[in-house]
């Protein structure tokens, strides 16, 4: 039999603005019904414990008030206290509550009406607060009925309406004298014992955006964040924090600006005024970048970086001052190399320059440097002005310094020392076959290399030879120790007189003309596109038309096998061409054996060709 009956149900307030209301008759279920249900705000409502975490305490409380009137099946009304449990769902039928409290006890007055709170013995999250902006259902159990049906439908009134997701909150300025609280819509949050504590907080893909709209005439602000300072404390216009853990980027701060007025467009512009901190040298900075991060690998600790995506004209950064960049490198944690400023350039498949520096002298007498390094340290450290790494792959060319110069009396490079025993350059080579000094010139008659002052050779010379370059005109592969003849056929080769051979044999043994060693293979071709050829020491084989270099005096490794030869003993060609034991008599000696053979027949011969 049906137990009890609902009538006039109202629901009462979420939140200060937002009013729910319906009205209507709505169809009993089997044991009771509920008709002429609306809802409005109860701002009165207590607050309990629980709710004081979900939002500020001078805000209105998170619960909605119910009430209704409540009969029995013929229409009397209900005054004994009955066992009431509310759900809120999303759908009208089936699914699960996103909210439930009760079953609760509650006691009608005199009429059947009664009153209650939701949120009283269950906390109305801020999660389900935000649902508020969808459509919602209230289902109601009395008693041991089951759930009456259909389900309330919880709608908006006007007001609330206004607050929806994605509708736009606007007002006029009231310039009538009001000129502190400038926005339509102001936070203000009083209590100040926090950081945490914000006047706004917005939460999404873009926390908060904002958007100003110049058309007044006046210069326009997306976002306009003060400081009053004058606290101990560090003072911040503006902090932003990017958390990102994702794939994707993350940024503390985005600023972009894309006007096109005749004015300056700053994607970012800081002011920064004087400073009463006389301790530091650099006291007032318009931008500092800090990174706390700190680990082994490249390029992760960086305080700014500074990106253009022109690839013709782009700049990274642009520095006006009496010194226009400055860097000052920071002692680190552990033993690793500061840098006062490091450029580094990996785009383009030409020329790549580190660093440039250009002065213009054309106006002034003084002196005109396009780069200055200089470094002053203590007598127990090394002090470099400049040093220069390069590091290169296969034809690469790695160059640590490159110097150019163009006039009439101009240098590439120009070092110069003032020290008692100072050094105007130093060169050293690491590698077996690292060259500690390379010098070339693409004018066949200019002078390779000129030297002022004397010339002091120190343990420089124990394996010292003259060698020539050659290009090798016979029809099959030679192997380094091969003996080599002239064949007349003489070229200039990149500047330098290239002697066309062949290999010596006894009967042109009056032409051989000294011992090969290695083939000449193109090493590096250089930023200005001239090619570099060197000895390649990795190969021994020269084959036909290739360059060479031929030993024609001083000290070399040949092949001998098992022949059991003495130091001192003469060699000279065989009747295949090949090195044999010279006779007293012989007239085409090639050298004298100064080494006993190693564990592969290999001896070294002293090349000496009358």
């Amino acid at each position: 039999m049906k137990l009890n009956r609902i009538g006039s149900f109202i629901v009462l307030g979420l939140a200060l603005v937002l009013i729910l209301s319906q009205s209507g008759s709505i169809p009993a279920a089997a044991h009771s019904t509920l008709s002429g249900v609306t809802a409005q705000v109860n701002s009165a409502a207590g607050q309990n414990r629980n709710s004081k975490t979900q939002h500020p305490t001078d805000q209105a409380p998170y619960k909605v008030t119910v009430q209704g009137r409540l009969t029995d099946p013929s229409g009397n009304p209900i005054t004994s206290a009955v066992n009431v449990s509310f759900n809120v769902y999303t759908t009208t039928v089936g699914g699960s509550p996103i909210f439930s409290e009760g079953p609760v006890s509650v006691t009608p007055d005199s009429r059947g009406l009664l009153t209650y709170q939701l949120g009283s013995t269950s906390v109305i999250s801020t999660a389900l607060v935000s649902q508020f902006a969808n459509t919602l259902y209230l289902g109601l159990t009395v008693g041991s009925d089951a759930e009456m049906a259909p389900r309330i439908l919880l709608t908006a009134s006007p007001y609330a309406m206004s607050l929806a997701p994605g509708t736009v909150v606007s007002g006029a300025y009231d310039a009538s004298g009001n000129t502190t609280n400038y926005g339509v819509i102001n936070g203000v949050n009083l209590d100040g014992s926090s950081v945490s504590n914000a006047g706004l907080y917005g939460k999404g893909a873009t926390g908060v955006y904002g958007e100003a709209d110049p058309s007044r005439g006046f210069g326009g602000v997306a976002g306009n964040f003060v400081d009053s300072g004058g606290y101990p404390g560090s003072q911040f216009g503006i902090s932003a924090t990017s958390n990102s853990t994702g794939g994707g980027d993350g940024y503390g701060g985005f600023f972009g600006s894309y006007g096109g007025g005749s004015g300056n467009q700053y994607g970012i512009y800081a002011l920064a005024g004087s400073s009463n901190n006389q301790q530091q040298v650099y006291a007032s900075i318009g931008v500092v970048g800090l990174s706390t991060a700190n680990n082994n690998n490249d390029f992760t600790s960086v305080g700014g970086v500074f990106t253009s995506t022109n690839t013709s004209q782009g700049v990274g950064a642009i520095g006006y001052g009496t010194t226009a960049v400055e860097g000052f490198a920071t002692s680190p944690t552990s033993n690793t190399p500061t840098h006062g400023g490091y450029f580094y350039n990996n785009v383009g498949s030409s020329q790549r320059v580190g660093v440039q520096g250009i002065a213009d002298g054309t106006s002034g007498g003084s002196v005109v440097e396009g780069a200055e390094f200089s470094a002053t340290g203590n007598s127990n450290a090394d002090v470099y002005g400049v040093t220069a790494g390069a590091t290169g792959a296969g034809n690469d060319a790695a160059i640590g310094v490159s110097g150019t110069a163009q006039g009439g009396r101009s240098y590439g490079g120009y070092f110069t020392v003032n020290g008692t025993g100072g050094v105007g350059m130093f060169a050293q080579a690491n590698q077996p076959s690292g060259l500690s000094g390379d010098f070339m010139s693409n004018d066949s008659n200019a002078t390779i290399v000129q030297v002022f002052g004397r010339i002091h050779a120190t343990s420089c010379c124990a394996g010292a030879s003259y060698d020539i370059q050659v290009r090798y005109h016979g029809g099959e592969a030679l192997h380094a120790g091969d003996i080599l003849a002239a064949d007349g056929v003489n070229e200039t080769f990149q500047g330098v007189s290239t002697l066309g051979v062949i290999k010596a044999t006894a009967d042109n043994a009056d032409a051989a003309i000294g011992v090969v060693q290695y083939p000449i293979h193109k090493s590096i071709t250089l930023k200005d596109g001239q090619d570099v050829w060197k000895a390649d020491d990795t190969s021994s084989v020269i084959q036909p038309g290739e360059l060479a270099t031929a030993i024609v005096l001083g000290q070399m490794q040949v092949h001998v096998g098992s022949a059991k030869l003495k130091i001192g003993t003469s060699l000279t060609l065989d009747a295949s061409g090949n090195l044999a034991v010279a006779d007293k008599n012989a007239t085409n000696v090639i050298g004298k054996v100064v080494s006993q053979p190693d564990k592969d027949g290999n001896v070294t011969v002293f090349v000496n060709l009358k």
